[in-house]
C-alpha cells in the first residue's frame, strides 16, 4: 500500500522550505510498502493566483498534475494522502471525489487567511487575492480532509474559530540535531548579539522598531544576517553599533561566536523557526511575546530565555547576559529544551505516534 504527498515546489533555504521537507521525510519515515509518491505544485505567478482564485481552483492548480493525481488515486492502493499546506487544501475536493474513503491530512505552516490578512495590511493590494485563495483553500480543507496538523495550540484555537475545525493536533517545527560545538570563544564575550531573518515583513516591522527604540540602549554591537537585507544599510546609515550583512551561506560561526539572539517580532501566525534554530545553537534569546508562540518556556528564572517587550528589557535582559557570559553564550538549558522538545528526531516520533493512532486501519 502506498501515500501520497502533495507539497508546494519550495527552497529549503528559508523556514517555509525547512519545514516542508521536515514534513516530507517524517512521511517517507512511516514506511508504506507501496512507497509514496510526491507531488510537487509549482509556486503560481500573480495572473495564475488571480484566475485560480476567480475560479475556484486550488493554489498552483495544473492539469498535467490533476491528470496524474486522477490516474493514481483511482489506480488503487493509496491508503492515506498528505497537503503539505493548507494553500494546498483545495486538492482535497478532488481526491476525496475519486476516493471517498482515503484519509487525508492537511499540514498547516500557519493559518493562511490570518497570514495573509496581517501581509495585506502593510503590502500590495495582491494579497487580498491571497486572502481569498486562503479563505476557499482552507474552507475546503475543513469539508473535505480528515485531520489537521498544526505548529501551535494557537493555531488549533484560530481554525476552530474561522472555520469551525476543532480536532487539530499541535506538532511543532523542528530542526536536525547539532552536536554541541563548544571553544574558548563560548568563555567570553564577542561585542555583538545576532539577528536572522530575509527581507519579509513581519521580519522588517519588528527589526526596525529594535533598531529605533532599542538598540541605543544595548551595550553591543547589532548583526544582521539575512536575504534581501542590505537595503537597510540605506536606511541606517548612522547606526555605528549596526552591522549588515545580508545573505550569508553558512551561519554557524555567527551563531557560535554570538553572546545572544534576538527575535524582536510583533505579528504572525504559526511558529518562528528562527527562535528553533537558535535554541539548536544554545542561544540565549531575547524576545517579544510572538517570538515564544508555541513554547513552553518559564521565563521567571531567565534560564532559557528572556521575553522582552520594552527597550528597557532588553537592556535589562543584556546585563544580565553579559554579567554571566560561559552560561549564557553557550545556553545549555535553552540546548537542552531544543534537544528534547524540537529535534527531528522526538517530533518525528511524535507525529508517527499519532498518526497510528488515528490510522488504526492503516498498515504501512
Amino acid at each position: 500500500m502506498s501515500a501520497v504527498f502533495i507539497s508546494r515546489s519550495v527552497s529549503a533555504v528559508d523556514g517555509g522550505g525547512q519545514l516542508t521537507e521536515r514534513n516530507r521525510k517524517i512521511v517517507n519515515s512511516i514506511g508504506f510498502d507501496g512507497g509514496t509518491y510526491f507531488f510537487e505544485v509549482s509556486v503560481d505567478g500573480y495572473y495564475e493566483k488571480l484566475v485560480n482564485s476567480v475560479l475556484g481552483r486550488p493554489y498552483g492548480f495544473g492539469r498535467s498534475l490533476v491528470d496524474r493525481l486522477k490516474s493514481i488515486m483511482l489506480g488503487g492502493g493509496v491508503q492515506c494522502v498528505f497537503i503539505e499546506h493548507s494553500l494546498l487544501a483545495g486538492y482535497a475536493r478532488y481526491i476525496k471525489r475519486w476516493n471517498p474513503d482515503v484519509p487525508i491530512f492537511i499540514f498547516y505552516h500557519n493559518v493562511e487567511f490570518h497570514y495573509y490578512l496581517h501581509k495585506s495590511r502593510v503590502e500590495s493590494i495582491f494579497n487580498v487575492v491571497m486572502l481569498l485563495l486562503a479563505w476557499r483553500n482552507e474552507s475546503i480543507g475543513r469539508r473535505f480532509a480528515d485531520h489537521h496538523v498544526v505548529l501551535t495550540r494557537r493555531d488549533g484555537m484560530e481554525l476552530k474559530r474561522l472555520y469551525g475545525i476543532d480536532r487539530a493536533k499541535v506538532i511543532p517545527i523542528s530542526l536536525p540535531y547539532l552536536s554541541d560545538q563548544t571553544d574558548s570563544g563560548s568563555l567570553v564575550s564577542s561585542g555583538y548579539h545576532l539577528y536572522v531573518g530575509s527581507n519579509f515583513f513581519a521580519n522588517i516591522d519588528g527589526l526596525c522598531w529594535y533598531i529605533e527604540n532599542v538598540l541605543p540602549y544595548m551595550k553591543t554591537k547589532l548583526v544582521v544576517v539575512g536575504k534581501g537585507m542590505e537595503f537597510l544599510r540605506s536606511k541606517y546609515p548612522a547606526v555605528l553599533n549596526l552591522e549588515i550583512l545580508g545573505y550569508v551561506e553558512d551561519l554557524t560561526g555567527f551563531y557560535r561566536a554570538a553572546d545572544f539572539f534576538v527575535n524582536p517580532v510583533f505579528v504572525g501566525s504559526g511558529m518562528k523557526t528562527k527562535t528553533v534554530e537558535a535554541f539548536r545553537h544554545a542561544k540565549t534569546v531575547l524576545g517579544c511575546k510572538e517570538a515564544f508562540v508555541g513554547f513552553d518556556i518559564d521565563f521567571s528564572g531567565g534560564e532559557t530565555a528572556f521575553l522582552c517587550e520594552t527597550a528597557e528589557q532588553y537592556s535589562s535582559a543584556e546585563n544580565e547576559v553579559l554579567s554571566d557570559i560561559p552560561k549564557y553564550k553557550f545556553n545549555a538549558s535553552a540546548k537542552a529544551y531544543f534537544s528534547c522538545y524540537l529535534s527531528d528526531e522526538v517530533v518525528a516520533a511524535e507525529f508517527r505516534s499519532y498518526f497510528f493512532e488515528v490510522s488504526s486501519n492503516v498498515s504501512p
